[in-house]
């Protein structure tokens, strides 16, 4: 099954607060991540995941994290822009520093559904905060630190260049697998490149879909409960 059809399973509601098209306030920010969002370390101009997750409806928030900048590149097909704006980035002391621009400031865009692309097409709004900074940090920021996960994360090494930390975002060396691990806050899903090696404990839940600069598969892998031990089940 392909993976648009598997979120399609998962499909969410889509909120008021949106629609009013809000700056990004301490409370919208608390209410932006209360919702599913959509993780996409060193994303780029990749709108892939975008497409997949709010074409199923089964998310409409999306982090980006990339140390190059926050040029999201062209707007989603069949959207608008309805709000671009920076928003500075807090100063956080951290007890590890990976190689890598540190977090300094992002964008708050909500992108609106155009006329003529009806339901079938997906949300009618996306909500994107694009961070400039290097992509580990920005999770220990967001997430981490609180013992918290979102609901999917993109992961995608490449073969060549990749990380400028030296660290990779797929397997369980990567710094966001065992900030997970250690506490216990998984995401639900993570779709993963065909280049990429996907977090222990997560299976394949979908074929493949092409996304991305070079076209790679990407498949959906579901996190699965642990096992119990029969001598854990009979106490």
């Amino acid at each position: 099954m392909c993976p648009r059809n598997v979120l399609a399973q998962e499909q969410t509601n889509l909120p008021g607060w949106i629609g009013e098209k809000p700056s990004f306030t301490e409370e919208i920010r608390q209410t932006f991540f209360q919702s599913r969002v959509v993780f996409y370390p060193g994303g780029g101009r990749d709108g892939h995941p975008i497409k997949l997750f709010c074409s199923s409806r089964a998310a409409f928030c999306f982090v980006y994290a990339d140390q190059d900048g926050y040029d999201c590149g062209e707007e989603p097909v069949g959207y608008k822009s309805v709000r671009d704006d920076e928003v500075p980035w807090p100063h956080r002391d951290r007890s590890f520093r990976f190689t890598g621009t540190e977090p300094r400031a992002a964008r708050w865009i909500i992108f609106q559904r155009q006329e003529g692309y009806g339901p079938d097409h997906g949300h009618e709004f996306i909500a994107v905060l694009y961070v400039h900074g290097e992509a580990f940090t920005v999770y220990w920021d967001l997430w981490a630190v609180n013992g918290k996960a979102p609901y999917a994360i993109v992961l995608v090494d490449h073969s060549f260049g990749g990380n400028f930390t030296g660290h990779r975002f797929g397997g369980d060396q990567s710094p966001m697998c065992q900030w997970a691990s250690e506490q216990n806050a998984w995401p639900d899903w993570l779709l993963v490149s065909e280049l990429t090696t996907p977090w222990p404990g997560y299976q394949r839940a979908s074929d493949g879909d092409p996304g991305g600069m070079h076209g790679d598969n990407r498949f959906l892998h579901r996190r699965q409960p642990p096992m119990i031990s029969r001598s854990t089940r009979n106490a």
